[in-house]
């Protein structure tokens, strides 16, 4: 056995699945102090807590005037030339279609007995938007290893769960677009895995196992939240799980293409404040006296607000 869950994370990238799986029923994964290297190595990965509570969403929108940088930055891009860039990947079609999707695949996991919830960019779409973020092309979720066969046992007619792709399931509709050179389809939902130490869940991917791990104690009782028309699980302490791996306050557009399956260069990568996206996109925010209560605005125009204890069950 390996001296150190480092060494073994290095020693097994890229295995398959199944092979996370016999690890995880092994006794690999409870050696005692074999994730203490990676605990240390998250909380080095969290941002300045100050520069966390500037983070998009904290209050109304007439909180967050841009600086003169800021209002440079936007008069130099211009809010055609944002539109341009950060422009929704999605049409209507695909994105009823993804939206669909996972509604069944959550209603049924929910009838299983087992526990998901939101993640990567899906958990800061609903953090941010309520919905997906705009100009993404996925959706992810994470599930517990030790949860496999329950989820490879789902069969839901018209819907495809392809388990033969590397450390993540991908769930989608049969009409769903074929990939050139791919055996699944898109759009799609992935369905990535996280382990338990007992202390905190990390994710299986081995790429990711260092720094995507969090403590249990800001996962569980998982909330639900907004996502479009539904609400879905999510950490109980989103904003944290978060802050610790994402730095909220900017937005990104796709370093990858889940369409075509391949990577999009930097250079294509624009990275901005997200405040200079309030007058194309809609972007919730937090009062702070309530925070049980978030309202979605469209620059400064109203569109919804949601009374985040009135949606749990």
């Amino acid at each position: 056995m390996a001296s150190s869950l480092r060494n073994t994370l290095a020693a097994f990238t890229g295995v398959s699945l199944l092979l996370w799986m016999q690890l995880y029923q092994s006794d690999l994964w409870q050696t005692q102090g074999e994730h203490e290297l990676l605990v240390s190595a998250a909380k080095d990965q969290k941002l300045d807590s100050a520069k966390s509570l500037q983070s998009i969403g904290q209050s109304q929108p007439g909180r967050h005037l841009l600086s003169e940088e800021d209002k440079s930055k936007l008069k130099s891009f211009g809010v055609k030339k944002l539109r341009k860039i950060f422009k929704p990947f999605f049409n209507t079609q695909t994105k009823t279609q993804i939206m669909d999707s996972l509604k069944v695949l959550t209603d049924a996991l929910d009838v299983a007995g087992v526990e998901y919830f939101m993640y990567g960019g899906s958990l800061i779409g609903s953090w941010r938007h309520h919905d997906i973020i705009p100009w993404d092309d996925d959706i992810d979720i994470i599930v517990n290893i030790s949860d496999w066969r329950s989820i490879e046992s789902i069969n839901i007619s018209g819907y495809t769960l392809n388990i033969r792709t590397l450390n993540r399931y991908k769930f989608y509709s049969n009409n769903a677009t074929d990939i050139p050179g791919y055996f699944w389809k898109w759009p799609y939902i992935d369905v990535c895995f996280f382990g338990d130490n007992g202390t905190h869940l990390f994710d299986m991917d081995p790429n990711f196992s260092k720094t995507f791990l969090y403590d249990k104690a800001d996962v569980f009782p998982l909330k639900r939240r907004p996502f479009g028309k539904l609400n879905l699980k999510t950490p109980k302490n989103t904003e944290k799980i978060l802050n610790q791996n994402y730095d909220i306050s900017e937005c990104e557009t796709r370093a990858y293409d889940h369409q075509r399956q391949k990577s999009l260069h930097k250079e294509n990568i624009t990275t901005i404040d997200c405040r200079l996206l309030h007058r194309i996109y809609p972007f919730a925010f937090r009062s702070s006296l309530d925070k049980a209560e978030e309202s979605v605005y469209l620059d400064h125009r109203l569109i919804k607000t949601v009374n985040l204890n009135a949606i749990q069950s």
